[in-house]
């Protein structure tokens, strides 16, 4: 196995570009976490762009990778708890009737061979045994009723990655006839590093960033508001942050209490969503 230990996110991204261009596989970098539909309100995976590819049975004989953004939203009341990030980088090829599985395997398998990565375990679906045969017999292969993927609409069968402990990453084989992968990069570093796990605060710091350099803006709704949230959070937990958002949010929050102080001895007996009609305070903000 490759000794490679050069730690950083770029030459990790870097290596895999090569790999994909080895490969005859065209890649492309998406640096923002804006969604491709309207079923969520960022891009929570590398698939996300292509499902329509996967969808339309005509579509063929096309093998792509990426470098994806993504950002899901049930994470980031788990952010800093060790496995959750907030926004990440997914590492992703996706093949439309084109590669199989045992190709897929092979192309990982060689990719973390040459980043030094050791796959300790691979754990595979009980109805898919047969491909425990395309793992060397230096991998142990479990079976996991639980390795099947879906966004909802689109999935299938999948097969796990492990190492150090950690999934760093998985392959779909959605439509029976498609892959769809996904690896973590910021997982991978810290098997190719031994980083430790960012801070709660760190991860509350670049999500926010990720957020508004994919042209998001604190407001009252949708990704907006998520923004508005996190900017809140970072505010109550004390979190440094010195950006002109963080000082509107700063300035908005003042006001919102300053509000409230001057309106409440009128106004003892009013619920929350009449203080939010008449006077625009949240009152989850000042109690």
């Amino acid at each position: 196995m490759a000794k490679w230990k050069q730690g950083t996110v770029q030459n990790i991204e870097s290596k895999f570009q090569k790999h994909c261009r080895r490969h005859s596989v065209p890649y492309e970098k998406i640096t923002n976490c804006r969604p491709y539909d309207q079923t969520t309100l960022f891009c929570p995976a590398g698939m996300q762009k292509y499902k329509g590819n996967f969808q339309d049975t005509s579509f063929h004989g096309v093998t792509l990778g990426n470098t994806q953004r993504c950002l899901r939203t049930l994470d980031l009341d788990e952010l800093g708890d060790g496995s959750h990030y907030g926004t990440f980088d997914m590492l992703g090829l996706f093949s439309f009737r084109h590669w199989s599985v045992p190709r897929t395997i092979g192309f990982w398998l060689d990719l973390l061979d040459d980043l030094g990565v050791c796959v300790e375990w691979t754990t595979i679906h009980p109805d898919r045994t047969e491909w425990r045969h395309w793992y060397p017999s230096t991998i142990e292969v479990r079976t996991d009723p639980e390795c099947v993927w879906t966004d909802g609409t689109i999935g299938g069968y999948c097969t796990e990655f492990y190492s150090q402990g950690m999934e760093i990453g998985n392959i779909v084989n959605p439509m029976g006839d498609c892959i769809d992968v996904g690896f973590g990069l910021e997982r991978l570093e810290t098997v190719v590093n031994g980083l430790k796990q960012p801070s709660r605060g760190e991860c509350l710091r670049r999500t926010v960033l990720t957020l508004l350099d994919s042209g998001f803006s604190p407001g009252n709704k949708g990704g907006n508001y998520v923004l508005r949230r996190l900017l809140r959070t970072m505010r109550v937990e004390n979190v440094l942050f010195e950006h002109p958002c963080m000082e509107e949010e700063l300035q908005r929050h003042r006001q919102t209490v300053e509000r409230y102080e001057m309106n409440k001895g009128r106004f003892p007996d009013k619920d929350p969503q009449w203080w939010w009609d008449t006077f625009g305070v949240n009152i989850d903000e000042v109690l």
